[in-house]
């Protein structure tokens, strides 16, 4: 009975134990992740909350290229996943290719949110306006998309050392044996997939207000 309940104690200090063996870097992801999670969190509450759509007046669509960009995002976070397949395995070039695509398709995103934009106010749905969570449709998925930026500008700081390790071979060998180089692959791919889950989610929202 005594070892049972010194269990939760030694969990606890496990627990603690490795959130202080984590990278400061590694650490740091985890903390803008949360603190993303939660700015999301409450502005998709409020979203929610003050959702007028029921109003037969200001009823719209949503846009058809929300649905696409959600296609895309999806995609890429199947291709930002083989990154870490082909990084372990020391393929470079189709690390690069995988990171080329994910780029192309966290691009295409950003492209049709704004077309996304251009559907809601050809639908007279503006960021100020009659509905009072117009503004909030703009604020949250335009919020995102400078999140998913971030992400974008990490992909091409790893695909650049990806690059070099691809046409070099000492610096191929050093890449491949770093400890840092393969934290910042996962770091990359920990973003990269809660950025697409928070879109879905936000998705999901956007389709149950309207």
């Amino acid at each position: 009975m005594r070892k049972d309940h010194h269990k939760p104690a030694k969990d606890k200090i496990s627990t603690f134990k490795k959130i202080e063996q984590l990278h400061p870097h590694m650490l740091l992801t985890y903390l803008i992740i949360l603190g993303v999670f939660l700015i999301f969190f409450f502005l998709t509450l409020s979203f929610l909350l003050t959702s007028d759509a029921k109003n037969p007046a200001l009823t719209y669509q949503l846009p058809k290229a929300f649905i696409l960009s959600t296609i895309a995002i999806m995609v890429s976070s199947f291709t930002v996943y083989k990154c870490e397949q082909y990084y372990a395995s020391e393929q470079t070039t189709k690390l690069r290719r995988s990171l080329e695509i994910t780029f192309v398709l966290g691009f295409i995103f950003c492209l049709l949110q704004l077309v996304g934009w251009s559907e809601l106010h050809d639908s007279e749905f503006f960021f100020s306006g009659k509905n009072k969570s117009s503004s909030f449709i703009y604020l949250i998925s335009g919020l995102h998309g400078l999140h998913l930026l971030g992400g974008m500008i990490f992909i091409i700081r790893v695909y650049l050392i990806a690059y070099r390790a691809d046409n070099d071979p000492v610096h191929a060998l050093v890449t491949s044996t770093s400890p840092y180089e393969k934290m910042r692959i996962k770091m990359l791919s920990i973003y990269w997939h809660f950025m697409d889950g928070l879109w879905l989610a936000i998705f999901l929202a956007f389709l149950w207000a309207y």
